[in-house]
This record gives C-alpha cells, sequence and structure tokens, in this order.
C-alpha cells in the first residue's frame, strides 16, 4: 500500500537539472516500502506528481535517495543519480540513464 509519506521533501524532484547541488534537493525515505536491491530491505519510496512517479532509491543505507527515477504516464523514464563533480567535489544530481518501458 502505498503511503503519502514513502519519501520527504520530494517536491523538487520534478525540478532537477543536471548538475542540480544535492544540497537543494535530497528526498528522505521516511517509510520505504520497496525492496529495489533484492536484499529483503526495503530502500525505496515512491511519490507521485501530477501525473508522475517517482522512486527514490537509498543506496548507502544515510536514509536518502540517491538515486531517483521518474517515470510517465506514456512509460518514458529518467534516472538520476547523486555524483560527486570531479573539478568542484561537490555533490551534484546527474542524468543517468533514460529509455521508454514497454
Amino acid at each position: 500500500m502505498w503511503t503519502p509519506d514513502e519519501l520527504g521533501a520530494a517536491e523538487c524532484l520534478g525540478t532537477l537539472l543536471d548538475g542540480t547541488s544535492a544540497e537543494l534537493c535530497r528526498a528522505e525515505l521516511l517509510n520505504p516500502t520497496i525492496d529495489m536491491s533484492g536484499d529483503g530491505v526495503a530502500d525505496s519510496g515512491r511519490f507521485f506528481a501530477d501525473d508522475l512517479v517517482y522512486v527514490g532509491t537509498d543506496e548507502t543505507g544515510d536514509g536518502f535517495a540517491d538515486t531517483v527515477t521518474e517515470i510517465a504516464p506514456d512509460g518514458k523514464f529518467d534516472v538520476w543519480e547523486l555524483a560527486e563533480d570531479a573539478a568542484s567535489g561537490a555533490v551534484q544530481w546527474r542524468l543517468g540513464k533514460t529509455g521508454l518501458i514497454a
């Protein structure tokens, strides 16, 4: 069952741009309900905004989403990942995979 409190501070996820600082947008997993890693521990949560679904996954165990997948009604998806900028050392969101769910 989905509860609206799976991801906190997730409203900013719809405005991610390549290079957005992690300080400006970092969704907290308040009530994760999905096990994306397959280890038996819920590490991901969902957030719905308009007609989009966001799935935030905590890959480091700190309670915050490190990877965010945005899924549109037509099946298009974008996967955003936190990465350290080589030049500045700042942690930023980077667009990784994109595609279409068939």
